[in-house]
């Protein structure tokens, strides 16, 4: 205790050398994996919104609305932001956990991939372009540890 009543009070603080604290893995990858597929469909459904909304309300709105989604520009736009939010998610992962963020990115990635195709084939798999799922197949587990990258490249600069 100091002498000085004005004194602020003593903080403790983890002494130099100690390890960073650990996150749990499984809710590093379910909180990677929600934001990931949450933020995407939250994402497209305001964009289909914005979208109906500048067409206008006449009859033909909706028939237009139904070939612009169907369009590859949309799907490739679709497969931008997807993309961006698995990045996010791996970032998200590799922040909750802490350790392993690489491996724990690449899990939430898998994961999301798995997740994107179960809703396409619930959907209408017929529907979407070869190209788009081939994108999504090559480059989301990249995406992740892109998200897993950008969170280290933060860590170690702070």
């Amino acid at each position: 205790m100091s002498d000085n009543p004005y004194a602020p009070p003593a903080a403790m603080i983890d002494p130099p050398g100690t390890p960073p604290r650990r996150g749990s893995a499984i809710l590093a990858v379910v909180a990677g994996w929600v934001t990931d597929i949450v933020g995407t469909m939250v994402f497209s459904t305001i964009a289909i919104i914005c979208m109906g909304i500048v067409l206008g309300a006449d009859g033909d709105s909706a028939r237009d609305l139904a070939e612009i989604e169907q369009s590859p520009g949309w799907r490739g736009f679709g497969l931008l932001f997807g993309m961006s939010f698995t990045a996010l998610g791996g970032y998200v992962t590799a922040r909750f956990a802490n350790y392993n963020e690489y491996k724990l990115a690449a899990i939430m990635g898998l994961s999301s991939l798995v997740t994107g195709e179960i809703l396409i084939q619930i959907g209408e798999p017929d529907s979407s372009l070869f190209w788009v799922r081939l994108v999504g197949f090559v480059f989301t587990v990249p995406a992740a540890l892109a998200g897993a990258w950008w969170y280290l490249q933060r860590k170690h600069t702070v």
